[in-house]
């Protein structure tokens, strides 16, 4: 399709639904075979350690992901700023299409505060199925902010000010989801889940973030 052509320049969000649903997909089937071969009696905490070859493979695998959708982002037009919008809209997208793919295909999760590992790199991050799902939704969000899909007037610039709200609610969220097994080293280690999901700290960094995002919308 020539990029010129109207269909794209009104907008990308369509293509870009498409490309997340359909890569989350995929994910969602190498998860299910991940199961069947490993936790064929149920999949609960402590996860007991995969080989070690299949946990390279997975931590190449999850790399390979993020860098398909940062190719995707840096391929679409527009300024820096939209492809960052591209980039966590389709990571936003990808993330809730995986649970949804999951739950046809093997009826999981029973309920969004059902523990799962939800990123390997640099160490396993764990949490409910809810906070990714509300991560997600903020994202989308944002790139809606930052690169609107319907007309209207040019989308604000984000100042310091947001990019440091932005920055430190991720910040305050990805600790949440890495320190119960910060202290893994080697993915042959067990992954734990905490006896309590730090929700205070994960909201103080949602509302960050949604601040940020509100700035942006009143701009």
């Amino acid at each position: 399709m020539d990029g010129d052509s109207p269909c794209y320049a009104g907008s990308p969000y369509p293509a870009l639904s498409l490309y997340a649903a359909a890569m989350a997909y995929v994910e969602a089937a190498v998860v299910v075979y991940l199961r069947a071969l490993y936790h064929p009696a149920g999949f609960f905490f402590p996860l007991e350690p995969i080989p070690l070859g299949m946990a390279l493979t997975e931590l190449g695998r999850e790399a390979a992901t993020i860098l398909m959708i940062a190719a995707l982002a840096l391929l679409s037009r527009g300024s820096r700023r939209e492809q960052f919008a591209a980039f966590v809209y389709v990571f936003g997208v990808w993330d809730i299409f995986y649970y949804a793919w999951l739950k046809v295909l093997i009826d999981w999760p029973k309920g969004l505060l059902d523990p799962d590992v939800l990123f390997l790199i640099p160490a396993p991050w764990v949490g409910p199925v809810l906070a990714p799902m509300l991560v997600s939704s903020l994202l989308i969000a944002l790139a809606w902010v930052l690169r609107p899909p319907w007309p209207r007037r040019p989308a604000p610039a984000a100042s310091r000010a947001e990019w440091a709200l932005l920055l430190g609610g991720a910040a305050l969220v990805l600790w949440t989801f890495i320190r119960p097994n910060l202290r893994l080293l080697s993915p042959q280690m067990t992954v734990v889940y905490p006896e309590r999901y730090a929700w205070e700290v994960f909201s103080a960094g949602w509302l960050m973030g949604a601040g940020a995002v509100v700035r942006l919308v009143l701009k």
